[in-house]
């Protein structure tokens, strides 16, 4: 039992040291004009403009609007307007928010206060890196904006969405790799690794569970 114990101890580990393998600091990047491209997630390009943009189309509820509609084809509603989630529908579907303290690709990302939302783009140590909207200041007399910011848990609240009881939040999947051009090397090895990494994490959480009901003899 000491000797398995061990094990998930040292996995843990490995797992925590691949992810800060992956792009974990956020890329400072000028905004200079309107409707300028910072990032994008799966072909949907997060736009933003030099003026404020706290409604309408170059909001952070924008992009989480257009994100989950060209992809899934869903409707996004009461966006930082309740004290609660989102509310996710499609015609003819049954769509579900599940909250996970795990969060992967396409899961939706919402701060506890209900200000801001985003999109997961992959897990990181201590949350998630998202892509989003609107998160922009001035800086040395820059408007600036962040590429690849990780969005900590303990800001932020992470829902898994479900068509269905179908987790969209799927590392690859046909509403992806329709809308994707043809990435590079790196670009694919980037995702394997998350792929892996959030595979690894689930299996210790699992193992865990299974640990916690055997006693010691």
């Amino acid at each position: 039992m000491f000797i398995i114990r061990n094990f998930v101890a040292a996995l843990a580990g490995l797992v925590f040291a691949a992810l800060c393998v992956l792009p974990c600091s956020a890329e400072t990047v000028e905004i200079t004009r309107d409707g300028q491209q910072v990032d994008e997630l799966a072909g949907v390009p997060a736009l933003y403009v030099t003026y404020p943009s706290d409604t309408g189309e170059y909001c952070c509820a924008g992009y989480v609007m257009r994100f989950y509609r060209e992809l899934f084809g869903l409707s996004v509603t009461d966006i930082n307007t309740v004290d609660g989630p989102p509310v996710f529908s499609k015609a003819g579907h049954t769509v579900t928010l599940e909250q996970t303290d795990s969060p992967r690709r396409f899961d939706l990302a919402q701060t506890r206060e209900r200000t801001h939302v985003a999109v997961v783009k992959y897990p990181a140590a201590g949350g998630a890196v998202v892509v989003e909207q609107n998160y922009k200041y001035y800086d040395g007399g820059r408007l600036v904006a962040e590429r690849d910011r990780l969005a900590p848990a303990e800001e932020y609240v992470f829902y898994r969405v479900l068509i269905d009881g179908r987790e969209i939040a799927s590392p690859t999947s046909d509403h992806e790799a329709a809308k994707k051009p043809p990435r590079s090397g790196e670009a694919v090895l980037s995702e394997g690794l998350q792929s892996a990494v959030s595979g690894v994490i689930r299996f210790i959480q699992a193992l865990r569970g299974l640990l916690a009901g055997v006693h010691p003899i």
